[in-house]
């Protein structure tokens, strides 16, 4: 037997889960401690200023996050298994900005899980964009259903980045939107002349350049753009490459 919560929220909040049965509840709903049930948390799941470990005490206590629609942490900080879990209980879309992993993790290491997930914005200080990246994505790339990737502290490596390119182009279908943000100490190098050969790899690979120059695609994701980023959005076969800010 299990316990199974409809919910209107849930939400960690330092080293404490608030549940929310309805939108204008103004008191917590009591979590319970049955311990001989499991306690299952679907569809939506917030993370804010939450502590290291919280995630994993929870779990411990038989109640699980599972199978969520809007997976989002923000200023948070979380151990690499609390991560893997949240990415393996993402069914939508996972959004972690200005948030700390206790210890550094590669990505080309939880790709594999990862790739499943249609949107992912990740803004995690000691989340490495590794050397392995590459590698990663071109492994069984026909698995892969992720259509928004947002990448933050990433390099400024012409042939990285252009091999990034050529593997998002081996996907079932090139992502809707690809942010490669940079690091820090890269922030002065200008990304225009890559912008310029990502367009040319574009059209031989049969995209066509929005003649708009992006006015009509979504920019719904630029309030995650606070470095320098290049970006690339496509539209079925109509693409768009641009530099935020402008350089």
């Amino acid at each position: 037997m299990r316990i199974m919560l409809n919910l209107y929220s849930a939400e960690f909040i330092k080293d404490k889960l608030h549940l929310k049965e309805r939108q204008n509840d103004v008191a917590d709903m009591p979590v319970p401690t049955d311990d001989s049930k499991p306690v299952l948390i679907p569809k939506y799941i917030t993370f804010q200023h939450a502590e290291a470990g919280t995630l994993t005490k929870y779990i411990d206590r038989r109640l699980f996050c599972i199978n969520s629609e809007m997976t989002y942490l923000k200023e948070s900080h979380f151990a690499p298994a609390e991560l893997e879990y949240l990415i393996k209980q993402s069914s939508k879309n996972l959004l972690i900005l200005d948030s700390v992993l206790t210890e550094p993790v590669y990505f080309s290491h939880i790709w594999p899980l990862l790739k499943r997930v249609p949107e992912i914005v990740l803004r995690i200080k000691n989340l490495v964009i590794d050397g392995g990246i590459t590698h990663a994505l071109r492994h069984r790339p026909w698995e892969v259903r992720t259509n928004v990737i947002h990448l933050y502290e990433c390099c400024a490596s012409e042939n990285e980045i252009m091999e990034v390119i050529e593997c998002l182009l081996a996907f079932p279908t090139f992502p809707t939107r690809f942010d490669w943000c940079l690091k820090p100490q890269v922030q002065n190098i200008p990304l225009q002349p890559i912008a310029n050969k990502i367009k040319e790899r574009m059209r031989v690979a049969g995209y066509v350049l929005d003649r708009t120059n992006g006015a009509c695609m979504d920019t719904a994701m630029d309030d995650f753009v606070y470095d320098k980023t290049l970006i690339v959005r496509t539209r079925q076969k109509i693409f768009h490459v641009l530099v935020l800010p402008h350089d």
